[in-house]
C-alpha cells in the first residue's frame, strides 16, 4: 500500500473515534426515575377528634372578704377536693364528675363568708376549723353515694393547706343531698370563686397575704 493511502486510512480512523467521543459526551446518560413522595392520607370528612376543653382561669378580682354567691356547680356530683399552692394564691378546688341520677332538681351552690362557732351538721356537734377568716360552701341537690351505697366523694373530710392562704378545709355537712365545705384562710381571707364547667371544677382562690 502506497504511503498516502496509508495516511488517509489512518486519518480516517482517528475522525471516526473522535465523533463517537463527542457523542457519548453529549448523550444524557438514562437512570431511574425517582419515586413521587408519598401523598397524605385524607382523613375523612367529620373524622377528625375533637379537642379536650380546656380550663378556664378566673379573672374576677379578689374580694376581702368573699362576697356572698349563687352559682350552679358542673354537676350534682362531687367526687373529690383538693388544695394547691400556686403563685400569688392557695386554690381549693372541688371536683366534679358526670351527673348522676338524683332528684332531678338542678344542684345549686351558695358562697358566703362565715364566722364560728361552726357545728357539724344537723348533729349539732362543735366543729373546729383552723384559720382567721372563714368561708362556706353549701352545695344542694346533690348526689352523695352512688347504687351501691358508695360515697360520691371518698376523700378526706378535712384538709390542710401548705401554702401561706389556706390554713384548713373542712366538709361540716354531707346528709340528704346538702354538702357543705368551710374553708379557713388567713387573714385578711381576699378570696375569688369560679365555676369552670368545661373542666368540670368550682375553684377557690385565696390570696396569699
Amino acid at each position: 500500500m502506497s504511503r498516502p493511502i496509508q495516511v488517509l486510512s489512518l486519518l480516517f480512523i482517528v475522525l471516526a473515534l473522535g465523533a463517537g467521543a463527542c457523542q457519548a459526551a453529549t448523550s444524557s446518560p438514562t437512570g431511574p426515575t425517582p419515586p413521587s413522595p408519598p401523598t397524605p392520607p385524607t382523613l375523612p370528612s367529620g373524622s377528625a377528634p375533637t379537642p379536650a376543653p380546656s380550663a378556664v382561669e378566673p379573672t374576677a378580682a379578689f374580694g376581702c372578704p368573699v362576697p356572698s354567691l349563687a352559682l350552679v356547680p358542673p354537676s350534682n356530683r362531687l367526687t373529690g377536693v383538693t388544695v394547691t399552692v400556686m403563685t400569688g394564691f392557695d386554690r381549693v378546688a372541688f371536683e366534679f364528675g358526670p351527673a348522676a341520677a338524683g332528684s332531678g332538681s338542678a344542684p345549686s351552690l351558695a358562697v358566703a363568708p362565715a364566722s364560728p362557732p361552726f357545728v357539724e351538721g344537723a348533729s349539732g356537734r362543735p366543729l373546729a376549723v383552723a384559720g382567721e377568716r372563714f368561708i362556706a360552701l353549701t352545695f344542694r341537690d346533690m348526689v352523695i353515694v352512688d347504687e351501691q351505697g358508695n360515697p360520691s366523694d371518698p376523700g378526706p373530710g378535712r384538709l390542710t393547706g401548705s401554702g401561706p392562704a389556706v390554713r384548713e378545709v373542712v366538709r361540716s355537712e354531707a346528709f340528704e343531698g346538702v354538702v357543705s365545705w368551710l374553708i379557713g384562710t388567713a387573714a385578711p381571707g381576699c378570696a375569688r370563686v369560679a365555676v369552670d364547667q368545661a373542666a368540670g371544677r368550682v375553684l377557690v382562690d385565696v390570696a396569699h397575704p
